[in-house]
């Protein structure tokens, strides 16, 4: 009776440990059910936190260093009567533009009603491109709330302008920084534009140092208007210089200069800034070989005024003759 009773003892144990199994598998179900019937429904609830920016800089220049911006981003605990703190997880996103994000605390606890300040600094790549900007701070709220762990996201975003500064590169293709030609003679300049800034720049181009060229008879014809340029774009101009037929053999030099502008729009304009023009300068040189005297050297540099005479002495040969073969005639 008594061997009976020990294996109807353990029978009993064994069924009672399968049930304990069983009940507690049972209610791990409807627990995880009710848990995600909260999770689910957290969109419809009201946030438990509210975030948002301020102290945040507008504007930053990124020419000729990185450029920093910081902002202070407070997070506050919107169920002051909840007794339970709400754990809250701090994550910032920004554009793909900027260099790195540092963030003074990634995660905290809020005492119901309190607040908490998180300090962000943006660090932006010299080179960036210019523009408005935006930072997101994407805010996680997680608590405790009947039978499951609420995790309600919070996002809130400021905005920054990457201020524009105008770069542009001057160039010539080989062969065309300095060319040779005769007196009288058209010869043409290509040069090259490319916007090295970055943001979409106006560049327009001028010829300095020829006072005393033009006032002697030399033309540079050219277009002086502006050239637009999107970034990294380039693009080809040409100068004619014509120069009279008397200039003397020598060489000759003027300076081509490429003046470029950003434009800025007006809630950004800055009087401290001052990259939103600049120039470069590169310098030509024309040799001219031979001199024609005025009208052209085409007969291997012998002056003009010696065919002249040479022709009238000619004429006056020609006339004497005729007059003379007249008079032996009669």
């Amino acid at each position: 009776m008594e061997k009976m009773s020990r294996k109807s003892f353990y029978r009993e144990s064994v069924f009672r440990s399968i049930l304990c199994i069983l009940f507690l598998l049972v209610m791990g179900g409807v627990g995880g059910i009710l848990s995600h019937f909260l999770l689910s429904n957290v969109s419809g609830q009201t946030p438990p936190i509210q975030v948002w920016f301020v102290d945040g800089e507008t504007v930053g220049v990124v020419k000729d260093k990185n450029a920093v911006l910081n902002w202070t981003l407070y997070v506050k605990n919107a169920l002051p009567t909840e007794p339970t703190p709400i754990t809250v997880n701090c994550n910032v996103t920004v554009s793909a533009e900027v260099g790195s994000v540092d963030i003074s605390n990634s995660s905290f606890t809020l005492a119901p009603g309190a607040t908490f300040a998180v300090n962000i600094t943006l660090y932006i790549l010299k080179g960036s491109d210019a523009g408005e900007k935006s930072l997101t701070a994407l805010v996680n709220a997680t608590y405790s709330k009947g039978l499951g762990l609420v995790a309600y996201p919070v996002t809130n975003s400021t905005t920054y302008y990457i201020m524009p500064y105008a770069q542009v590169r001057l160039r010539a293709p080989e062969g065309n920084v300095s060319q040779s030609s005769e007196a009288g003679k058209d010869v043409v300049y290509n040069i090259l534009l490319n916007n090295t800034g970055n943001a979409e720049e106006f560049v327009r181009i001028s010829i300095e140092g020829v006072d005393n060229l033009t006032a002697s008879g030399w033309n540079f014809s050219y277009y002086s208007g502006e050239t637009r340029l999107t970034m990294d774009e380039e693009t080809a101009l040409s100068i004619t210089v014509k120069t009279p037929g008397n200039t003397k053999p020598g060489a000759y030099q003027f300076v081509v200069t490429a003046t470029a502008r950003v434009e800025v729009p007006p809630e950004y304009k800055n009087s401290t800034y001052n990259y939103t023009t600049s120039t470069t300068s590169k310098s030509f040189t024309l040799t001219i070989t031979s001199s024609a005297g005025g009208a052209g050297n085409n007969n291997g540099g012998i002056p003009t005024n010696i065919h002249f005479i040479s022709g009238t002495i000619l004429s006056a040969c020609v006339l004497i003759l005729l007059y003379s073969r007249r008079k032996v005639l009669a």
